[in-house]
């Protein structure tokens, strides 16, 4: 199924994308893991070919626009820069896929704008990872010398991008096709060679974190059916505090399949066809 590239202007970023299908088919938004981009959809697109299927890159990845000079990466903004993707879209309700980070985002959107969101679909994801509250200020200390250091970094140049696609590949999880996936979508041509495009803050520490009584308040407020999918194979299943915000959310179906983080890479047609089938029933 081929891609179509989006340029989509918001009021304070403009945030890329990658849309499959017809556009008068249901409308359906997917948002993709840390350090990941919208082409980590691409695998899955073919199985869920009865949706207008937008597939975005989160601010500071792929093709969107970067943050200011001086600011970081909060969780909560990504929420904001989504819903005003979807108000480019002119979608004024739609379903919702997110896996990982984008899963994290997804939950919060959901809790916050639940008349916007139709169904949701969750790949790895329930809500944001927490910090301990009583390390905030080690937490704002980090965060502020790796700006620091951040500024004084120089940017990487690749001689040949495949030495970045066997340097993701060999992290583990994904293929090495996946990888060339992620990879190509997120480097970019430059004088000498190959840079990343995202931006290099997105590894930094964020200066403050949701604790769990936050982030169980906007999972109690998830209103539409949701859909988790898990990987047997990976480590996210086996995290206690998964169970306890599984329990709060209201109409909740939990699918657990042979996969790890990256399920919806490895083994889309089956992840496809679990998603497909929940968001049409």
């Amino acid at each position: 199924m081929a891609a179509q590239e989006l340029q989509l202007k918001t009021p304070w970023i403009d945030i890329g994308g990658l849309a499959f299908g017809p556009e008068d088919a249901p409308p359906t938004l997917a948002l993709h893991g840390w350090l990941d981009n919208a082409a980590s959809f691409i695998p899955m697109a073919p199985h869920l070919k009865d949706r207008r299927l937008v597939a975005l890159d989160l601010s500071g990845h792929g093709a969107s626009g970067h943050r200011a000079p001086g600011m970081n990466y909060y969780f909560a903004d990504y929420v904001p820069d989504m819903l005003a993707a979807a108000d480019a879209l002119g979608w004024e309700t739609f379903d919702l896929i997110g896996h990982s980070l984008g899963g994290a985002v997804s939950t919060v959107l959901s809790a916050v704008a639940p008349e916007r969101v139709r169904k949701l679909a969750l790949i790895e994801s329930l809500g944001p990872l927490v910090r301990d509250a009583t390390k905030a200020p080690d937490n704002l200390i980090e965060s502020i010398e790796q700006m620091k250091r951040s500024s004084l970094r120089v940017k990487r140049t690749y001689k040949d991008p495949e030495i970045a696609v066997k340097a993701r590949f060999e992290v583990g999880d994904i293929s090495e096709a996946s990888a060339r996936l992620l990879v190509t979508r997120n480097m970019q041509q430059v004088e000498g060679g190959y840079q990343w495009r995202s931006d290099p803050r997105l590894r930094q520490r964020s200066p403050i974190s949701f604790t769990e009584d936050q982030v169980m308040a906007f999972v109690n407020r998830i209103a539409c059916p949701t859909l988790l999918v898990r990987g047997t194979d990976s480590a996210f299943a086996e995290r206690e505090w998964i169970l306890t915000r599984q329990d709060a959310v209201k109409d909740l179906t939990v699918v657990d399949m042979p996969g790890h983080h990256h399920l919806h890479m490895e083994s889309p047609d089956v992840v496809g066809k679990a998603i497909s089938d929940f968001l049409d029933q």
